[in-house]
This record gives structure tokens, sequence and C-alpha cells, in this order.
């Protein structure tokens, strides 16, 4: 789990804008040290945000662009990927959206909105339309989607803590296989002592009633012998 948040913050990040002054948090002074903690160069900082705030901010938060004002950003899911898609849709005269796809796979369509298709890079990625006028026609937009660290870090955390299929989830399955597997083999033991009681008990029964043989034939023979 330490690594993979610690492959968060020291990764490039995916989804800035072309050319960006900076595209990870080292080269604005922060890095991840061996006990996982967070190391920060406050000077380095303060250079980078002098230098270009705007491309510091890209580095933390979600952003978005479009080349064509009739595509929108709505929201996204977890599983949404940061990057560059190509969006195609295609529209009748009243406006109605009539085909979508983003990166060349089919769109959900939902009213004004396309939705990525389950499986991609673009899955729960959710967009507007805003129709020109003039008729029907086809709309082709390129839009990048940035999440930054922050959101980066929150979609780990959420498959880490998923209930049913998170990194948590198994490692305490493990944990209780093993402990479970630890009580069996208890059981087992204490099972194994209780047999090796009840026989030790039974020899030393017999034990006793071959001693009290032995006691009676002696005091008979001495009896005789007299």
């Amino acid at each position: 789990i330490r690594s993979t948040l610690q492959a968060v913050i020291s990764s490039l990040v995916t989804g800035l804008p072309d050319d960006p002054t900076f595209s990870s948090l080292a080269e604005i002074g922060i890095t991840s040290g061996a006990g996982g903690m967070l190391s920060i160069d406050s000077t380095e900082l303060q250079d980078a945000l002098t230098d270009d705030f705007n491309s510091v901010v890209d580095l933390f938060t979600e952003s978005f662009s479009s080349s064509e004002t009739s595509v929108f950003y709505n929201s996204r899911s977890t599983a949404t990927q940061a990057g560059t898609y190509t969006v195609e849709i295609t529209y009748d005269v009243n406006g109605n959206i009539t085909a979508a796809t983003i990166n060349g796979h089919d769109a959900t369509i939902e009213d004004v909105f396309i939705v990525g298709a389950e499986g991609t890079a673009e899955e729960g990625l959710r967009l507007g339309f805003d129709a020109p006028s003039g008729g029907s026609g086809t709309a082709i937009a390129t839009v990048r989607l940035g999440l930054g660290v922050f959101a980066a870090l929150g979609s780990r955390l959420t498959d880490i803590t998923d209930p049913y299929e998170g990194q948590v989830h198994y490692a305490t399955e493990s944990l209780n296989t093993r402990i479970d597997n630890l009580n069996d083999r208890i059981d087992a033991m204490e099972e194994r002592l209780v047999q090796r009681e009840d026989m030790y008990r039974r020899q030393f029964a017999n034990l006793e009633v071959a001693l009290s043989q032995m006691q009676n034939q002696s005091q008979y023979l001495s009896s005789i012998l007299g």
C-alpha cells in the first residue's frame, strides 16, 4: 500500500496541458522519503510558484480543456483516467445527439450528455454537448482531462479501501485465513493432547491394576511360604 501511494507521488502527472513547465512533484521540490513521509523543499516550491503558478496548480487539481466550446466537461467516475481524448458527436437538425464516440469507442448517449464506455480509459467520463445552430452535422473535439495528484491519490485510496476488491480487503482476508489456520492447528493439537492424556490415564490405570495383582500374589506366596 505504501509503495502504491509513493508511486503516485513520484510519478509524472498525466493529463497536463502540452509542454507543461512542471510535470512532477519532484520538479517543485516535493519528494517521498523512504518512510513514506513527504519532504518539501520550501525554497524550490516557492521558486516554482513564482515561475508558473498555474502549472503548479495543475499538478494538484483536476483540470479540463476542449478544442470546441460545444463540448464541455460534466463529471467523471473513479475509473476515468487522465489523458487526451478525441470526441466525435453526430447530431440531427434539432440538435439531438444521434451517435457519439470517445477515442473511437461508442459512448452512451444520455440526452445532451455522452458517457465513456466501460472498460476503456475514458470509462465514466461524462461530457456535455451544446449543438450549434444551422442543421445537422458532426462535431469533432480534442479534450484533455487532468486529474492532478489529489484526485490520483483519492482514486488509489478508493481502490485500496474498496470493501470487496481493495488491497485492505484482501490483506484482511489473508490475515483472517491465517488466523483460522492457526486456530485449526491449535484445535488439532488440543485434540491430540486430550487423546494422549486419555492414553496415559488408561496406561496408569492398567499399571495400578498390575501392581495390585502383583502385591496380592506376593502376599499369597508369603503366606504359603510362611
